[in-house]
């Protein structure tokens, strides 16, 4: 138990558990016994979900020893547990009744890794035998105390929010809900398959406020969806939660109200019903959540699957995590024939991972703010094409050979962006691409130099143009305009060219592994959108660099060339 050999397990059977028997109150120490039920009928037990916290700050708590069944001295040993679960236990015990809880960090040896990956397994079960599901949110803190009473009184009067949001009173109210959303559980990976996998849930925090039903604090905050502009004019300037002593303050207060806490795995609950059959979408919903081993990013969202598609996941902790990811990206080319999988493997901005992963494998363990171009539009670039692929080193796996559509090669580049970028660098990447094409312009003749811009201005949208003014000078206008705005708000130094200057007279509000000369763009078969790849492997292998818009090419052009004979299928390997 958290790798002090203390206490020592007996050996669990088949489909069967342990629960932890919490002892009545008899001292300030928590003591309590270990015993074993089948999972077939466990009897009552709540499941209590809480953030481990850091594993090095540890209290000790009590454990009658079980390595004699038949001793009569009721022995217990001293063992280490983190602040968080000995805090958990601490809410949850009674003081004239035993509770029987099962608590993942007691509950399973987790020195042992083949009964890790067992009990992983049963986790859908476990959670979906217990009695509720208690919600451990950690001690009282930044008025937590007078968030939880708050969120009960918005839960019961859901039509005052509007009222509520602008009084002046009620804003130490609001920002004490912001904290109690930004704390470490809503971050983890683990806690979503336990609460969506439970249906009778309750949320603890401290240990003076009673426990605030999960339906209530769910309620309340989706109160709050829909008035995002007041919760703004409510915190002027971005104010943050943190400064107001929040843990973090990673958000601004509108933030933490809007899309954490409770929402945040209401969002992934929507996402996981729509996308139930979809590995892909489950994955992307869960990305930013937070777990200790990266393997975990998968195994860890097993719980929401069909039991199918879990079937398909052997749950095994002696595998690498390279193998564990590189397994999901064949088990998604196989099941989907769909190539869109590769386009997650984000390499911009730049970071230096620790697993050795090919390319084309996204590393899940990495948090970003970025995805697939093919997630935010519904692109069609090889239309409804089947991806044509094998891995030619099987079963290593460390190419992939895909057949795809050549379209050009590049031949300059201008400063890339993210979505992980300051607006200045947006803005200096539109002034720089928008030189760039001013100086294209007179070497080409097959087009205006006003058509030209007009397909840049629809480019830096990726294509996602008004209705009603596709291809017309008034979507150019409306884009020079608010960029020459933006730069004049935020770089007010900078000198722009005549055109971009009178722009700003018309009144508007002002409020890596990136592509280079000689990288190739092709449509693969089985892709909704073009992807960029770097030639320099062995035998002739690319890297994959990233996915791509490609004006004009979004919506099945290199297909359509291809079967007119313009363009041909070819075949490209990856590693």
């Amino acid at each position: 138990m958290l790798g002090v050999k203390t206490y020592q397990y007996l050996p669990l059977q088949e489909h069967e558990i342990r629960l932890v028997k919490l002892l009545p109150v008899t001292a300030s120490f928590i003591k309590c016994e270990i015993v074993h039920v089948s999972l077939h009928s466990p009897g009552k037990y709540t499941a209590l979900s809480y953030a481990w916290g850091d594993a090095e700050n540890t209290r000790t708590i009590e454990v009658r020893t079980q390595s004699d069944p038949y001793d009569v001295q009721n022995r217990f040993v001293k063992v280490p547990v983190t602040i968080s679960l000995r805090d958990g236990l601490r809410a949850l015990r009674k003081r004239d009744q035993i509770v029987m809880v099962w608590a993942d960090a007691l509950c399973i040896d987790q020195q042992n890794p083949q009964e890790r990956a067992q009990q992983v397994r049963l986790m859908t079960a476990i959670y979906q035998e217990a009695t509720s599901l208690a919600i451990w949110l950690g001690p009282t803190e930044d008025d937590s105390d007078m968030a939880l009473e708050s969120l009960e009184y918005i839960a019961s009067h859901p039509n005052e929010i509007e009222t509520l949001i602008r009084l002046p009173s009620f804003r130490p109210q609001l920002l004490a809900i912001a904290s109690l959303f930004e704390r470490e559980y809503w971050r983890r990976l683990w806690i979503v398959q336990k609460v969506l996998n439970t249906s009778d849930r309750y949320i603890y925090c401290g240990f003076k406020s009673p426990p605030v039903a999960w339906n209530s604090c769910l309620c309340a905050a989706r109160s709050f969806q829909g008035h995002g502009d007041l919760l703004i004019a409510a915190f002027p300037k971005g104010t943050r939660s943190g400064d107001q002593g929040s843990s973090h303050g990673l958000f601004t207060v509108s933030q933490s109200l809007l899309h954490l806490g409770p929402r945040s795995i209401e969002d992934i609950d929507s996402i996981t019903q729509v996308e139930k059959y979809s590995l892909l979408g489950i994955i992307r919903a869960c990305r930013r959540k937070l777990c200790v081993d990266p393997r975990d990013k998968i195994f860890g969202i097993l719980g929401v699957l069909p039991d199918s598609m879990q079937q398909d996941f052997h749950v095994d902790y002696s595998l690498s995590v390279r193998e564990v990811y590189i397994d999901v990206v064949d088990y998604i080319l196989h099941t989907t024939r769909r190539l869109d999988v590769i386009c997650e493997s984000i390499h911009f901005p730049h970071f230096t991972g620790s697993i050795d992963l090919p390319s084309w494998t996204p590393d899940w363990s990495h948090i970003t703010n970025a995805t697939a171009l093919g997630h935010i539009v519904r692109f069609t670039a090889s239309r409804t094409s089947e991806a044509d692929f094998e891995f030619p080193d099987h079963p290593r796996r460390r190419r992939l050979a895909i057949r795809d559509v050549y379209v050009d090669t590049i031949v300059t580049r201008g400063i890339p962006v993210g979505t992980l970028v300051a607006t200045s660098d947006y803005l200096l990447a539109f002034l720089e691409w928008r030189a760039l094409l001013l100086d294209f312009i007179p070497q080409h003749n097959e087009l205006s130099s006003e058509q030209l811009q007009q397909m840049f201005c629809e480019t830096i949208c990726l294509g996602n143009v008004p209705d009603g003014i596709y291809g017309t000078k008034e979507w150019l206008t409306a884009c020079y305009r608010l960029f020459a705005s933006l730069i004049r708000y935020h770089l007010p130094k900078l000198a722009l060219d005549d055109e971009l200057e009178n722009q700003i007279n018309r009144n508007i509000d002002p409020e890596t592994w990136f592509m280079t000369v000689g990288d190739i763009v092709v449509v693969p078969l089985g892709c909704s959108t073009p992807i960029i790849l770097r030639p320099g492997g062995r035998n002739g292998d690319y890297r994959f660099v990233g996915d791509a818009y490609i004006h004009g090419w979004m919506h099945g052009r290199a297909i359509d060339e291809c079967k007119a004979g313009r363009r041909w299928k070819q075949e490209y390997v990856l590693y």
